[in-house]
């Protein structure tokens, strides 16, 4: 039997081919993990095809491949449907299927079987007596590592390929022996339930075990359920051997599950359900209604206003697929959404059990049992992240994409794959329902929905209340700009109305009397955006990226946004040793700072990157907002969207200036998307809310649009613009990017690549197709590498993939690549281009 295997590593194409030996031939499965030898390394893949008919096997005979070392699951572990997702990201986006495979392996699958060392009694004599056994210096430090009676894994004795060698000479002279290998996967936790059952009598002389059998029914009709073992332990010795002889006696059966895991996030208190729909609701409904009823796929893109209800449609539609029998993917952008959306949904299901959460917060184990849960069906509903799309839900019906247009989808490394469209294919190809909501479609989703692709559904208005009046605050005018723009030095006694405009205090003072809440939002963490030298000019920057380091009070130093470099705030310039330091621009904790001085009685928290750090802080600030435990809340994106505070009367957007000139196609639609979620946060109860959009462009379309709340007018507005300049939705895009530590090599790189595919397009004849650049990066360095790109468009995903699917191998762009220690990111339908 041969069997392919795909390799999780970096620089493996394909999956390789492998012999079963006989012992194994009749467990190996797709879907089950396998240890193999790779390049002198004993690597986990996956089981992907089995091959029986070695003549049919068109790389080689079994004699020619090398064995399988281990086999590692009874079952398998990555289902069909997780199979053919994987194999569709790695072809869609140009990816090596190994890596892919990354997306559906349980999370605590550690790719490398690591072997462990220790000396042995000749090794410890050794180094004692080096002399006597003719040591070499490097031998003697190898054997300097151990300390007595220690176990090391080989990565911790080895950094090159000489000292790899050096150690397994030291292994063949017997003083280091391989004492065990680092088992690569972990076990699943079970929960164990002892049932007692009829069987045979007990033996006469045996009162311990007629007394445990006696306490174990007493305990099911004291606590109307079976015991635990780890209750059974507590109360019983030697419970294990007790346990043994009455399930021999058939007078007791022990039901094993996959152990409930503690959730790692606390599940905020969810509203009731709605005991009406209006009218755009219940048609929503009833279409998703239908198309579950016809069990065939099909997609919808479910358009609702802020506070429009789409969660409630999500929920009874996923009521419905689960009285199919079905099980259904809720995906959020942001892990912050997560404790709200999983109150609601456990509200609304029968067994709450029947819901598990998958994102970056749930620890490793829990996140490993929930996909046991999964996988043996007791768990059918998975609310998560981006990464939950890929979890094994049994015999999916329904996948919801929440916050469709938001970019967090878009996953930013290797591969770089889009969450929404992969759960689109998904869905079809286990023909399942998918749902695409958002108060702010994505420009792609409402092209599609106008090809007729996507079903358009609609929610146009509120549900119980009023959309929030916006309100423009012009900081051009001189009586706002005059604080505004007052120099704020490092150690001068700081007042109040450097941030917050004169209207927005006002409204903030009416807001925090009346006992309501406000929220404000500017999407830049830290204090100011920068340290500038008052004398000179100079700007403190990042030795690493080509960004100014964000001064951080609480931290009381200067930080980098990109790779988290750190520096102590300087007395004096750098640069001309003048004293006169400026910290310029703004950021979440000046906002924070502002408000405490203007209103030192208001209860104040702020929520973003930097405090969300902390274990349980973003719960504990999200349960404080929904208490009424906060007055104030300042943040970030992580609360511009989603969710639904039931008090908060007064938005606040301190600056919406800061994304609106990033150099990229898509900044006007994103900024007017975060601007029509922020406002969509105030008033969702009672009174109607009011937003205050404070500006220094307020023409700019994506404000304009938000003051009358119309997604739809923006939206024809930029589609009109992106068909002129043939950009997505009415192209596929490619983002080529040479990343390099010499610069001029990355210049280089980027050009001939640029040349590559402009004479690729010309020898494939494909007509329609552009290419843009080289050009260095907006964000031209990040952790030490400059960085060069190469912009394409194509008509057609087709065309697309043949200008750049060849890039990656191309033997002379390979062998350029390697020799500037250069690396080459291809990023289909990129989401920015920064």
């Amino acid at each position: 039997m041969i069997v392919d295997v795909a390799v999780p590593v970096a620089g493996l194409e394909d999956a390789l081919s492998y012999a079963v030996p006989a012992a194994l031939a009749a467990r190996v499965r797709p879907g089950v993990r396998v240890q193999v030898p790779v390049r002198g390394r004993r690597l986990v893949g996956v089981v992907t095809d089995i091959h029986d008919d070695a003549q049919r096997h068109a790389r080689s005979s079994p004699r020619d491949l090398k064995l399988v070392a281990e086999l590692l699951d009874d079952e398998p572990v990555v289902t069909a449907e997780q199979l053919a997702l994987a194999r569709f990201v790695a072809s869609y986006y140009g990816e090596p299927l190994g890596p892919c495979m990354r997306l559906v392996l349980p999370p605590d699958t550690d790719v490398v079987v690591e072997a462990r060392f220790a000396l042995t009694e000749r090794g410890e004599q050794a180094r004692v007596f080096s002399a006597a056994h003719g040591l070499a210096r490097a031998d003697l430090e190898l054997l300097a590592a151990f300390a007595p009676g220690e176990r090391k894994r080989e990565r911790q004795l080895v950094k090159s390929a000489a000292r790899r060698a050096r150690l397994h000479a030291l292994v063949a002279r017997g003083l280091v022996e391989r004492v065990a290998d680092q088992r690569p996967v972990g076990a699943v936790r079970h929960h164990e339930v002892l049932v007692p059952t009829e069987g045979a009598a007990l033996p006469a002389r045996a009162p311990a075990l007629a007394a445990f059998d006696a306490w174990l029914r007493a305990f099911v009709v004291d606590a109307g359920r079976g015991a635990t073992l780890a209750e059974a332990q507590a109360a019983h010795s030697g419970a294990r051997g007790k346990i043994a002889k009455l399930t021999a006696l058939g007078r007791l059966r022990v039901e094993r599950s996959v152990r409930v895991g503690a959730r790692a996030e606390p599940v905020l208190p969810a509203q009731g359900p709605a005991t009406t729909l209006n009218d755009g609701q219940a048609r929503a409904v009833t279409a998703l209604q239908g198309a579950l009823a016809a069990r065939r796929a099909a997609a919808f893109l479910l358009e609702g206003v802020t506070g429009s209800g789409k969660t409630e449609v999500y929920l009874r539609a996923l009521a419905t697929a689960l009285s199919q029998g079905r099980g259904a993917l809720l995906l959020v952008p942001e892990i912050s959404l997560t404790p709200q959306l999983i109150g609601r949904v456990q509200a609304a299901v029968d067994d709450p059990r029947l819901v598990v959460t998958l994102h970056s917060g749930v620890s490793v184990a829990d996140r490993r049992d929930a996909i046991a849960r999964l996988r043996e069906g007791s768990a059918r509903v998975v609310v998560g992240a981006r990464s939950a799309l890929f979890s094994p839900v049994p015999a999916l019906g329904l996948v919801i994409v929440d916050e469709e247009h938001d970019g967090s989808l878009k996953q930013d490394e290797s591969p770089r794959y889009h969450a929404r469209d992969v759960a689109l294919w998904r869905a079809k190809h286990e023909g399942a329902v998918c749902v695409l909501g958002s108060a702010t479609p994505s420009l792609e989703s409402r092209h599609n929905a106008a090809q007729g692709k996507l079903t358009h559904l609609e929610l146009p208005v509120r549900h119980g209340a009023a959309l929030p009046t916006v309100e423009i605050v012009d900081l051009r005018t001189r009586g706002q700009q005059k604080e505004a723009r007052r120099r704020d030095r490092m150690n001068a006694d700081e007042g109040p109305g450097v941030v917050l405009s004169g209207p927005l205090v006002e409204a903030m003072a009416e807001t925090l009397a009346a006992g309501e809440q406000v929220l404000l939002f500017l999407n830049k963490r830290g204090y100011a955006a920068a340290l500038v030298c008052e004398a000179c000019g100079h700007v403190e920057t990042c030795p690493s990226c080509s960004v100014s380091l964000t001064y951080h009070r609480r931290r009381h130093g200067l930080v980098c946004h990109q790779c988290d470099h750190e520096r102590r705030l300087p007395s004096s310039c750098p640069a001309c040793a003048t004293e006169g330091l400026l910290l310029l621009g703004l950021g979440t904790e000046r906002v924070e700072s502002e408000v405490k001085a203007r209103f030192p009685d208001a209860r104040v928290a702020r929520l973003d990157r930097d405090t969300a750090r902390a274990k349980g802080e973003l719960e504990r600030v999200l349960s404080d907002v929904h208490a009424g435990r906060v007055d104030v809340l300042v943040g970030t994106q992580m609360i511009a969207k989603g969710h639904d505070f039931a008090g908060v009367r007064l938005v606040g957007v301190v600056l919406a200036d800061v994304a609106l000139a990033l150099p990229d196609f898509r900044a006007a639609e994103r900024s007017f998307a975060l601007l029509a979620q922020v406002a969509g946060r105030a008033g969702r109860r009672g009174a109607r809310g009011r937003v205050l959009i404070q500006t220094f462009q307020p023409e700019h379309p994506a404000l304009r649009f938000t003051l009358e709340h119309d997604a739809k007018g923006f939206a024809a507005g930029e589609l009109e613009v992106r068909r002129a300049l043939h950009y997505p939705p009415f192209s596929r895009a490619a983002l080529v990017r040479v990343e390099c530590t010499d610069e001029s090599a990355a210049a280089a790189l980027a050009s001939s690549i640029a040349g590559r595919v402009r004479r690729a397009g010309a020898a494939l004849a494909l007509g329609s197709f552009s290419v843009l650049g080289p050009a260095p990066c907006p964000l031209e360095r990040l952790h030490g590498r400059s960085r060069w790109q190469v912009f394409v468009r194509a008509h057609s995903a087709q065309a697309r993939a043949a200008l750049v699917a060849g890039l990656r191998h191309d033997p002379a762009v390979r062998a350029d690549l390697a020799r500037a220690e250069a690396r080459l990111v291809v990023d289909l339908d990129p989401v920015h281009l920064l």
